[in-house]
Formats: C-alpha cells, structure tokens, sequence
C-alpha cells in the first residue's frame, strides 16, 4: 500500500499533511502522483471528494524551484469558489516556506490583482477570463510557466470558457506539463487532449459511484408549467434551513427569483458572472440563515461547500448521473442528513430511473401539498 513517504513527495508537504488530517494517500492520489513527479502529462479522473485536488498539488509543489522568480505554475478553475479552495489548500501546504500562490478571478478589483502580480507569485489560480485578460494586456507572463493545470476540465471546455482556455494554453510554451482533472471525461475533452497534451496518461480510478449513506432521494411529477409552483410546495413542505436547487439554463434565474420572492420566499441567486463581492455576500447571508434558498447552475455551484445544505431540488435535471452525484454530494456530508429531490414532467421521468439504476440508489416517488410531502404508489413511466 501506498503512503506519502514512498510516493517521494517534497518532505517539507510531508510534514504538513498530518496538522490537515491527511494521513494516507487517496487511490488517485497513489496512482497520479508518481507519473506527476516524472513531468508526464496526464487526465486525472475520479469522483467528488477523491482528493483530485491534492493530487496535482503535491507533485506540483514539489517540482518548483522556490528561487524562480518567474511564474512556474497555472491552475485554471471555473468558479471563485474553487478556485479560492484551491488556493487556500495551497495556502496551507507552503505556510512558512518561499512557495506561494495569488488568486486571479473575474469580478475582483484588476487594478489590485495586476499590483500584487509584482510579488512575482510562482502560482497563479484564476478564472478563465480573468487569466486571459491579463495575458492578453501582457499583465500577466506566462511564458515561462512549466505546469498547466485545468480543474472541472469538463466544464472549462463548453462555449463559455473554450475560447479563453485556448488563449491561456497558447501562451504557454509548449514544453509544459499539462494536467487536467475532472469527474467526468466527455470526449470534446479527449479531443483537446488529443490536441493539446503530450501523450497524456488518462489516469482513471472507478468503481461505483457513491453518495453519503445518509441523504434521501426522490421525485415529484409535474406538468412544465408547474415546476416553479411544485418547488414553491416543496420549500414550504420541508422548511429547510439551507436548500440549493439547480436551474440549467442562467438567464431563467432572476425571473425564478422574483417569482419566488414574490411569494415570501427568501431566495437569491448565485451566478458565475457575479461580481466577487456580490457572490460573496450571497454566500455570507446564506450561511447566517438570511437566505433559505440559493437558485444556482451546475456552474456557479462548482467548488461550494456550504456546511449545513440540507436539502438540493433539480428544477430542471442534471445531464446524466456523474452531474446528478456532483448536485447530490452538496448535501448529506460529514454524516449528516440530506435530501435530494428532483422535479420532473411524465416525459423526464424515465430520466430519473436511469439515475436510480446507474448510481444504485432508489430515488422515490413523492408528492407535495397542504405542507407536507409523502410517498406515493411508483407508477410505471408514461
């Protein structure tokens, strides 16, 4: 079996893993790490909460030459949020030492970001845009960055951010190492690699997909028109103290939010675009219970982890069941309850049962009203 020792990280990172509670490597963590620290490109695939992030950052900061005054490294990441974790766990490996990181994120003060590039950091963690932008205005040098890395990488390659991730990669040299790391691998992301990498590994660790044990699953069938309502009969029906539920398309979520507010709810919407200070003062009222419900996509929701999320709605389905794991891992963690349930017309419903089968969990029909919810007898689809 695998420990940190022989896996010959830097021991300085060694000696900061057990005050983080880290005291065994993860299964991707065992197998990238070594291909990592040999320079080898690679497509890092595992599940939420598999320690994908450490297992980039470990072999990363191990290979950076702490008397580089250059920028050596680049972490792309869809959200603030992540990429504020990411950050943060960088924070915590290289307290103390030469080594640090600065955050580049859209929506922040640039004039204050292109300052503290005069730190000359060796790791920068951004967004795309905001990357791109101060690579493109000569801000920000990247040319002799040695290591690329792309987390959610699924997610970095839609129509929103494609462009921009190819400007980032096309100032950086090409002798680089680059990593990309998701859940989930579609083959737009295959053809990139194809593209863009030197014979990548693709580093894959499977097995089920799992949920905590402790969230609850299930369904309310509706007609289109009365999605809106039928959530409305849910959050009334459950009183959470903190729900997420997921809208797929972002230009919907003002007009759901006024709907909703209209009739007394305490919702607000997060939305990738969003200045930082307004996300984060989102996320500061829905924490001190301010805000019952945040209305969010998968997007804006990358890399949240909000403590005590007890219940997430799908106002409109997740893609397929690796999207539907990433929704559901919102709630129900560190052995607390959950509940997940999704919002469906009769056509979607086969939808849900695909989900049931692929995850191994059964997902419950239900129905909402006078203020409760209850089973109700399975019915086959229409």
């Amino acid at each position: 079996m695998s420990t940190f020792e022989t896996l010959a990280i830097a021991p300085a990172l060694l000696a900061k893993l057990a005050p983080m509670g880290i005291t065994e490597p993860t299964e991707i963590q065992a197998a990238a790490i070594p291909s990592l620290l040999e320079g080898k490109d690679a497509i890092l695939q595992a599940q939420t909460g598999t320690g994908k992030t450490l297992a980039y950052l470990l072999p990363m900061l191990s290979k950076l030459d702490p008397d580089r005054t250059e920028l050596q490294a680049i972490v792309i990441a869809p959200t603030h949020e992540l990429s504020m974790q990411i950050v943060q766990v960088i924070r915590d490996l290289t307290e103390g030492g030469p080594l640090f990181a600065q955050q580049l994120i859209g929506g922040a003060n640039v004039r204050h970001q292109i300052e503290r590039l005069k730190k000359r950091p060796p790791i920068v963690v951004g967004t795309p845009g905001r990357l791109a932008e101060l690579i493109s205005t000569g801000k920000l040098k990247a040319h002799h960055a040695k290591i690329v890395v792309i987390d959610e990488v699924d997610q970095m390659l839609n129509p929103t951010f494609r462009n921009e991730i190819i400007r980032i990669l096309k100032a950086i040299p090409r002798e680089r190492q680059t990593i990309f790391a998701s859940a989930t691998i579609p083959p737009d992301v295959q053809e990139i690699a194809r593209r863009w990498m030197n014979e990548p590994l693709h580093l894959r660790v499977d097995g089920p997909l799992k949920l905590p044990a402790g969230i609850t699953h299930g369904f309310v069938v509706v007609e289109e028109r009365e999605k809106l309502d039928a959530l409305r009969r849910l959050l009334h029906a459950y009183q959470p103290k903190a729900a997420l539920a997921f809208v797929n398309d972002a230009s919907r979520m003002d007009e759901l939010q006024s709907k909703l507010s209209f009739k007394g709810l305490r919702v607000a919407t997060l939305q990738g675009g969003s200045h930082k200070l307004e996300r984060g003062a989102v996320l500061q009222n829905f924490r001190d219970g301010k805000i019952q419900m945040l209305l969010a996509t998968e997007l804006a929701a990358r890399g949240l982890d909000i403590p005590g999320l007890t219940h997430v709605f799908n106002l409109d389905l997740p893609t397929d069941a690796d999207h539907y794991l990433h929704r559901a891992g919102r709630t129900g963690r560190s052995g607390q309850a959950g509940t997940v349930v999704s919002i469906v017309t009769a056509r979607e419903r086969f939808v849900i049962e695909k989900f049931s089968k692929a995850l191994g969990i059964p997902i419950a029909p239900l129905s909402a009203s006078h203020g409760s919810v209850r089973a109700t007898p399975s019915q086959p689809p229409k």
